[in-house]
């Protein structure tokens, strides 16, 4: 009697094995190259370079250093999570894993010292004893991270990529928006809890009690502040709103977004650098509301018969123009305050440092800079993507996807490309890499919020029997 076929087997959503294997490996590469940058490089005999190494002072964990400390922590905490479920990830069982550990942390401490030791040959950077033992622990910890939770986290988020009606895909999209947006406010975790500390804070004006009385430099920036706060409130208050398969009060949603908002202030409240400010919760509030007001719209949504109405050329056309609308606006905010530059030679030296080494600029700048640049041209560049993805329609092809990229690396060179026209702005290759991100990354959401509830199958390959 011949067997049948075999029967289809269900294909694991995404994260898998593959997918952890690259981001693994894409933070080891950044954490290698931000290392290095701004990639300003000297000559020394390595003979020289053992014998300082040797000499550099032990670690220090004083208050000085905090901000660099933690940094350094942050750094390796993904490298040791992600490395760690690439070889543990969908196992039977975890004797692997255990017996992994000490050589995934010999590894990542050799990679460590092989980091610090390299700056040796750098014009500004510096190698720290306390930045090789921030490393280490950070491994460490994101290690046990790993063991801890790392497959419930994954489940979370197949939760997310599983094309499953009975799947909370919204909700858990919203959820992971908004942890990482808790996360993001509380960067960069240079904690101060001493009298003298908070009264420095003060002093700076970082602490803003009275409502809309900090000096924003002009209604042009406390406008832009506004809109930024509120926009980044506006799917809080849509995960509030939702409740398993129906919805709560607006009322409750937008409680529970200034609870939220008046929890990030006062935890802001002891991050030196941070300012807390109570104007921040008003508006966050108005962006709560904004979100509970829209989120039916998740939940009750009809895709499959709103993209009935025109054809994908009309919505490709119609996706073009809102995006050109967009523009406008959007390159106005990067040229404000449109300080225009006379020198030809100054606008001629902003030109070349776009094609300078990436995120150059960024280290500048410091670390928390960098990441508030990079959410802020994610964020803003999201819309574009957004709206190609709704124009394309239910299944796009690797076609439309480059399309999307296309669009976005021209308007994202014009606001460089201009920038440089402009002072106190700052040309950077970096930036339009980010817009490209932020676009793809606007592609992705609508593609997870529009699953249409099919579950894909890997059907293995026909076994011939003779």
């Amino acid at each position: 009697m011949t067997p049948g076929p075999n029967p289809p087997q269900l294909r694991r959503p995404a994260p898998r094995r593959g997918h952890l294997f690259v981001v693994a490996f894409g933070l080891t590469a950044l954490a290698v190259y931000g290392s290095y940058v701004p990639l300003d490089f000297r000559d020394i005999p390595f003979d020289d370079a053992v014998n300082t190494f040797k000499t550099i002072p032990g670690p220090n964990w004083g208050a000085a250093e905090r901000t660099d400390l933690v940094f350094n922590l942050l750094l390796f905490v993904p490298l040791g999570f992600a490395w760690l479920g690439v070889i543990d990830l969908d196992r039977q069982s975890r004797l692997l894993a255990v017996l992994a550990l000490p050589v995934l942390c010999a590894l990542l401490a050799a990679l460590s010292l092989a980091i610090e030791f390299g700056q040796l040959w750098t014009v500004q950077r510096t190698p720290s004893k306390t930045d090789i033992g921030a490393q280490w622990i950070g491994s460490a910890v994101g290690m046990a991270l790993w063991l801890a939770v790392g497959h419930w986290l994954i489940i979370k988020l197949r939760d997310v990529f599983r094309q499953d009606e009975d799947a909370p895909t919204v909700k858990r999209a919203l959820q992971f928006y908004t942890l990482a947006l808790v996360l993001y406010s509380l960067q960069p975790l240079d904690v101060a809890l001493s009298p003298e500390a908070m009264r420095l804070k003060v002093e700076a004006g970082r602490v803003v009690l009275r409502p809309f009385s900090h000096d924003y430099g002009g209604l042009a920036k406390f406008a832009w502040q506004v809109v930024v706060d509120l926009a980044l409130f506006v799917p809080v208050g849509m995960m509030f709103r939702l409740k398993g398969r129906g919805t709560r009060s607006i009322a409750a949603a937008v409680l529970l977004g200034l609870t939220l908002a008046a929890m990030i202030e006062a935890a802001q409240l002891f991050i030196f650098t941070r300012y807390c400010d109570t104007t921040d919760v008003f508006v966050s509030g108005l962006g709560a509301l904004a979100g509970a007001l829209a989120a039916p719209l998740l939940v009750n949504r009809s895709p499959a018969t709103a993209r009935r109405r025109w054809s994908t050329g009309r919505r490709v056309l119609i996706a073009c123009v809102l995006c050109a609308l967009y523009t406008l606006p959007l390159v106005a905010a990067f040229w404000h305050p449109y300080d225009v530059v006379a020198e030809k030679q100054a606008i001629r030296e902003s030109l070349r440092s776009l094609w300078g080494a990436p995120f150059r600029g960024y280290y500048v700048g410091g670390e928390f800079n960098a990441m508030t640049n990079i959410a802020r041209g994610l964020m803003l560049f999201t819309p574009i993507g957004a709206v190609l993805r709704w124009a394309f329609g239910r299944r796009p092809g690797c076609a439309a996807v480059l399309a999307c990229a296309a669009l976005a690396v021209p308007i994202g060179l014009v606001i460089e490309v201009g920038q440089a026209w402009f002072r106190n702005k700052y040309t950077d290759i970096t930036d339009l890499a980010v817009y490209t991100a932020g676009a793809l990354l606007g592609w992705v959401v609508i593609s997870v919020l529009s699953r249409d509830g099919r579950v894909e199958q890997v059907r293995p390959r026909a076994i011939s029997h003779t």
